[in-house]
């Protein structure tokens, strides 16, 4: 029995070191879009998206800018910019611990004087919002007149960063939300708006599988890489406009 146990305990151990050397390698190239991430990122499709998406639009992201839920500030080098402010709520579904940060607020009010940016950036964060009502009004307050918010959110995508998982919009929601608040939409795009949105969502399906079974990765890793294949050469070539990963929004503060 001793034995059973031990071996029990050396496989358990060995799995826990494989798993967190998993994390490890998906961290370091989590919001890359280098073709070559293709092998190993599991959100490789809407990453590139992502990415692709932001550099058509950073001409609006200029000046003083505010990254609201700011993270590592993956995205910062896409843009040129005076200053970059990153600001974070210290209650939220992961640890801060590689993040960036300047100021932390409470996940209700910005520690920050009226007019005091450009340009806001908020990027794959509004869903985890608590107050999503309130925190369009702060963004707003903090925003310059004749300054840019430029948003990111999703509207296909399985719940992460549990129990901070409140919302997915359509485009109609978005733009409709941000109407209400006297904002002037610029652009809205659509992201990743072909079938390649079903090979992310397998891949992301099996990543989370090999994080809490790491015997399985032995079949599923090679899965992940086949969807990325098929979604980023096939599937994307099948336009799917009903059926996409998120929003990239672009709306103005009026003079």
């Amino acid at each position: 029995m001793r034995q059973i146990d031990g071996t029990k305990n050396s496989w358990d151990s060995y799995s826990n070191m494989r798993i967190d050397f998993l994390k490890k390698l998906y961290i370091s190239k989590a919001f890359s879009d280098e073709f070559l991430t293709i092998f190993i990122n599991p959100h490789f499709l809407v990453r590139r998206e992502i990415v692709s998406s932001l550099r058509a639009f950073s001409k609006y992201v200029r000046g003083e800018v505010l990254d609201v839920g700011c993270g590592t500030m993956p995205y910062k080098t896409l843009f040129k910019y005076k200053r970059y402010v990153g600001i974070e709520t210290n209650i939220s579904g992961h640890d801060h611990a590689n993040s960036t940060v300047d100021i932390y607020y409470d996940g209700i009010n910005f520690p920050i004087t009226d007019d005091s940016y450009d340009t806001v950036v908020c990027f794959e964060v509004l869903e985890h919002v608590v107050d999503f009502d309130k925190m369009l009004n702060e963004i707003k307050r903090v925003l310059r007149p004749g300054g840019f918010v430029v948003i990111s959110i999703p509207m296909v995508w399985p719940e992460h960063e549990t129990p901070y998982d409140f919302r997915r919009l359509t485009s109609f929601g978005i733009l409709n939300a941000l109407k209400l608040k006297d904002f002037k939409v610029k652009s809205n795009s659509k992201l990743l708006p072909n079938l390649s949105i079903l090979s992310a969502l397998l891949s992301d399906y099996c990543f989370g599988v090999c994080l809490r079974k790491y015997y399985l990765s032995i079949i599923l890793l090679p899965l992940i890489l086949l969807n990325n294949l098929l979604g980023f050469f096939i599937f994307r070539k099948i336009s799917s406009p009903n059926l996409y990963y998120g929003n990239l929004v672009v709306a103005e503060n009026p003079k």
